[in-house]
């Protein structure tokens, strides 16, 4: 991904996402033991794609991280996975002192153009413009209509770098996710598809995002297809 300077901007981030802000002691390491990128290697104040799984390895959601400093974290999350995360993260935190608060009181975000593909993503107008960067960056959105259906690879997480650690230790799903790495083979992969029929796209593959007109009478969407 290209990088511009770190100056700061108000944003206004797209409708299909929102942002839980995590402030006190202890949110990285926290963040960390749950989602399946390494977020010590993160540098402050960029964003960063990852993805939180279930113990069965299927993600429950895709997000976006910025850690502005250690007691601060931003996820950019799916609009309709919001609550549902909250409360994910809520349950889990037991008896550490730290917040975690919707952050769209207002939609303006503090966001640094340091990443100008994810800003990009994150800051689209329409969601027609927003599912074309996630397509050309080969990037899914798992989200409410998609959660918990799909492993990392099967959606080629694992072609990006960064974004899954097979080398921090634990995390929810990370045991499936590694034996399919190690000892199996990637059976399924996520493929983007175009045609000049929608009905072609709903009725003959399993779809992962949602069917995009790209232009009059052309359609696009990313699908899972067996590799062998």
């Amino acid at each position: 991904m290209s990088k511009q300077d770190n100056t700061k901007n108000l944003t206004s981030i797209n409708s299909l996402c929102s942002v839980i802000k995590f402030s006190g002691d202890g949110v990285v390491e926290f963040l960390n033991n749950l989602l399946i990128s390494d977020l010590a290697i993160f540098s402050p104040n960029q964003l960063y794609y990852s993805a939180l799984c279930n113990p069965k390895g299927r993600i429950i959601s895709s997000l976006f991280i910025c850690i502005k400093d250690p007691e601060q974290v931003f996820m950019y999350c799916p609009e309709n996975m919001e609550s549902q995360l909250i409360q994910f993260f809520t349950v889990r935190k037991f008896r550490l002192k730290f917040s975690i608060t919707s952050h769209n009181q207002s939609n303006d975000i503090l966001l640094d153009k340091d990443n100008s593909d994810f800003h990009t993503i994150l800051t689209t107008s329409s969601s027609t413009d927003f599912y074309l960067s996630l397509f050309e960056n080969n990037l899914p959105w798992v989200d409410a209509n998609s959660t918990e259906k799909f492993i990392p690879q099967h959606v080629n997480l694992d072609q990006h770098e960064d974004i899954m650690s097979f080398t921090k230790g634990c995390y929810p799903g990370q045991e499936i996710i590694a034996r399919l790495k190690y000892l199996g083979k990637i059976k399924k992969r996520m493929k983007l598809a175009s045609t000049n029929l929608q009905s072609e796209l709903e009725q003959s593959h399993k779809l992962i995002s949602p069917i995009v007109e790209v232009s009059s009478n052309q359609f696009q969407a990313q699908v899972l297809v067996d590799t062998i």
